[in-house]
């Protein structure tokens, strides 16, 4: 059985402080380079045979620490980028509801249908997300294992 290992990215300053984080290209904190080495402790001895990202700075910095502990290859997928917040980019929930109040509501009432203004259908990105691991996943061995990191 094929095996593809999901692993969020290291914490940004963004998510610190509770900031919806999409397609901005934010680094790791001090914290999420921790993490990022914490996942390599563990990629180092996980018998991986790839190890693919999302092309956000954060996500291939948390990934590479784990394929250089695997001696992997990184690979990076496109299709692995995170959702597109629109006009949420880079707010927290309670300045979207001060500038979008209806909208804001909308989405928190139904995220998958009343998505943020400007923003990525997450239904188009749960097809773009699946499409990757379903190509991951076919260039796996059989038994083999990937870790993606998104």
């Amino acid at each position: 059985m094929k095996k593809i290992l999901l692993v969020r990215h290291g914490e940004t300053i963004w998510h610190a402080e509770n900031r919806y984080a999409g397609r901005t290209d934010i680094a790791l904190t001090p914290l999420g380079e921790a993490q990022a080495q914490h996942l390599a402790l563990w990629a180092a001895s996980a018998k991986l045979n790839a190890v693919w990202s999302s092309p956000l700075a954060r996500a291939k910095q948390t990934a590479t620490a784990a394929a250089i502990a695997a001696h992997l290859p990184l690979q990076i997928d496109p299709r692995l980028v995170e959702l597109d917040f629109g006009q949420g980019e880079g707010l927290t929930s309670t300045e979207m509801k001060t500038q979008f109040p209806r909208e804001r509501a909308a989405f928190e009432q139904d995220p998958a249908t009343n998505f943020l203004p400007g923003g990525e259908d997450p239904k188009l990105a749960t097809d773009r997300g699946m499409s990757a691991l379903a190509s991951i996943a076919d260039g796996l061995p059989e038994n083999g294992r990937a870790l993606v990191v998104a």
